[in-house]
């Protein structure tokens, strides 16, 4: 569990310096989706971005790993809602825009088969994660116990 945290963090790290590093290229391949008003992309950018690092720096720190898997979870769905909608509308786009305008790959179903891989491991992740820390917390006596009748 402890690789794959630190496989995203970089992965996410990476994702999100690649777009800050030329960011109005980084919209413009958004807009591209034509999914939000042409006014919307900016937010639309930074919330992806902002995600992205909130998901890694979370991810980061093993007491917040669990909400930054939760995190990773939101960004990797909204990734994967844009790409499939952008495939199934036939839209042609040089560039996924993963990485900003950094490593770009056309929009086709292998981008989509590997957004489907981070999707499910960041939801593996995310469970995993939940289930460990409910597991310490139970053996350590912190959070909700249970009732145990008389």
């Amino acid at each position: 569990m402890n690789v794959a945290r630190w496989v995203y963090v970089v992965l996410l790290v990476a994702m999100a310096g690649g777009q800050i590093l030329d960011f109005p290229a980084f919209r413009a391949v958004l807009r591209e989706y034509d999914i939000v008003p042409a006014g919307a992309t900016a937010a639309m950018a930074v919330l992806l971005v902002a995600g992205e690092m909130f998901a890694a720096v979370a991810l980061a720190r093993r007491s917040t790993a669990a909400a930054g898997a939760l995190i990773m979870l939101a960004v990797a769905i909204a990734w994967t809602a844009l790409g499939t909608q952008a495939f199934v509308r036939g839209l042609v786009l040089d560039n996924c825009g993963c990485f900003g305008k950094f490593f770009g790959q056309e929009l086709r179903w292998w981008v989509l088969l590997q957004d489907a891989i981070w999707l499910v491991g960041a939801a593996y992740l995310a469970f995993g994660l939940s289930l460990r820390r409910r597991q310490r917390s139970r053996s350590t006596g912190i959070g909700p116990q249970p009732i145990h009748g008389s």
